[in-house]
């Protein structure tokens, strides 16, 4: 069992997104926006984190930056409507390595997380 941050400003798309890797028998921390999720991170040993691209406060790409200044080096699959090339360039460079677009379906957010936790 892993532990994973989840954050997403929608609460709709963030239960949908813990029901589906609860379903993988994973323990899951929620967070509204990035800086929440960055907060949980530093108070918590987590193993990977799906964040949405864009939220207020804080979206999946600062969220990131600012994880990784503060040393957290934390598998990551991003979740959004319409990621551009640039974006995704930029993502893979922070380590991003899945990218899942919404409307997610329950197989997607697996297969993602299932890669990620390898």
């Amino acid at each position: 069992m892993a532990r994973i941050v989840i954050a997403d400003d929608r609460k709709f798309s963030r239960h949908m997104l813990a029901k589906h890797i609860r379903d993988l028998g994973h323990e899951i921390i929620e967070a509204e926006h990035g800086l929440a999720a960055l907060e949980l991170m530093a108070q918590h040993d987590v193993d990977a984190m799906v964040a949405d691209l864009h939220m207020p406060e804080m979206g999946a790409l600062e969220l990131l930056k600012h994880a990784q200044a503060d040393g957290l080096q934390v598998p990551t699959v991003v979740v959004g409507s319409g990621i551009n090339s640039d974006e995704q360039k930029t993502l893979e460079h922070y380590g991003v390595e899945h990218f899942v677009a919404k409307p997610f379906s329950a197989n997607e957010i697996e297969m993602a997380v299932s890669s990620v936790l390898k």
